[in-house]
């Protein structure tokens, strides 16, 4: 969802812009959720790994949590 220049003014001026942010928020936050969920799963990083190897987990996690917040930044603010 892109908020231009004047959808910005409108809603500022109708006093809806923080509810606005809010629903942007929820979605980037539950969309946050379901990328990192399928990227855990395609990449095999788990509870396993998590026992057998921290190290790695850690490292996995990271360079998924790095790739959807790139991701969700392209689709929701660079558009």
């Amino acid at each position: 969802m892109v908020i231009y220049k004047a959808h910005y003014l409108a809603l500022l001026a109708e006093n809806k812009l923080n509810d606005e942010l809010l629903s942007m928020d929820q979605q980037m936050n539950a969309r946050y959720d379901v990328l990192v969920k399928q990227l855990m799963e395609e990449r095999s990083v788990n509870k396993e790994l998590k026992e057998k190897d921290q190290m790695r987990w850690v490292q996995e996690m990271n360079n998924i949590k790095n790739s959807v917040e790139k991701n969700l930044l392209d689709e929701f603010i660079n558009i």
